[in-house]
C-alpha cells in the first residue's frame, strides 16, 4: 500500500501483479497529464467551463488514486494470506470497482449537454463485461456468473453516483 501511495503502481507490481501495475500506472499518469491540460486551458481563459473541467480531472484522479491505494492494500493482504475464498472476494470486488471507475470515467467524458445519457458507459463497459466471460468461457479462464454480477452492479453504481453529482451541480 505504501509502494502505491508513492508511485501508482508499485503496489500491484510488488504483489506480483504485472499487468495491472502498468494498467494503474498508465490510468494515473493519463489523470495527472489531463489535470494539467485542463489547468493549462484554465489559465489562458479563466472561464467557468474550463474550472469546472479542470476540477473534474482532480477528482477523477483521485478516484484513480484512492482505488490504487485501496487494490494495493487488498491485493497485499490477499497475497500474504493465499486463501481461495479471499481470493474470490478480492476478485469480485476488483469486477465492481473497475466497472465503477469506467463507468464513471465514460460518463465524465460522453455526456450530452443535457447530462443524461448513460448509454456510451452502459455498452461500453456491458460489451467488455461480457466478452471477458466469454473469453473465460471459451476455456481461457474460469468463467462465474457472480463476476457479471459484480460488473454489473458496478456499472449500476457508477451510474448511481455520476446521476447524483449531475444533480448536485
Amino acid at each position: 500500500m505504501v509502494y502505491s501511495a508513492l508511485l501508482p503502481g508499485s503496489g500491484q507490481f510488488y504483489n506480483e501483479q504485472k499487468i495491472k501495475s502498468a494498467l494503474v500506472f498508465s490510468a494515473n499518469a493519463w489523470a495527472i497529464w489531463n489535470v494539467y491540460e485542463k489547468q493549462k486551458a484554465f489559465n489562458l481563459d479563466n472561464s467557468t467551463e474550463n474550472l469546472e473541467a479542470r476540477n473534474g480531472s482532480v477528482w477523477l484522479f483521485a478516484l484513480f488514486y484512492g482505488m490504487n491505494i485501496l487494490d494495493a492494500y487488498v491485493d497485499a493482504h490477499l497475497y500474504e494470506s493465499g486463501k481461495r475464498k479471499s481470493r474470490k472476494i478480492n476478485d469480485k470486488a476488483q469486477h465492481f470497482l473497475t466497472n465503477f471507475a469506467s463507468t464513471m470515467t465514460v460518463n465524465y467524458y460522453a455526456f450530452d449537454e443535457n447530462r443524461t445519457n448513460f448509454a456510451p458507459a452502459i455498452s461500453i463497459n456491458s460489451v467488455a463485461s461480457i466478452g471477458k466471460e466469454v473469453w473465460d468461457l471459451n476455456g481461457r479462464g474460469n468463467f462465474e456468473m457472480a463476476d457479471l454480477v459484480a460488473d454489473f452492479l458496478g456499472i449500476g453504481a457508477g451510474i448511481w453516483l455520476t446521476e447524483k453529482i449531475v444533480n448536485a451541480q
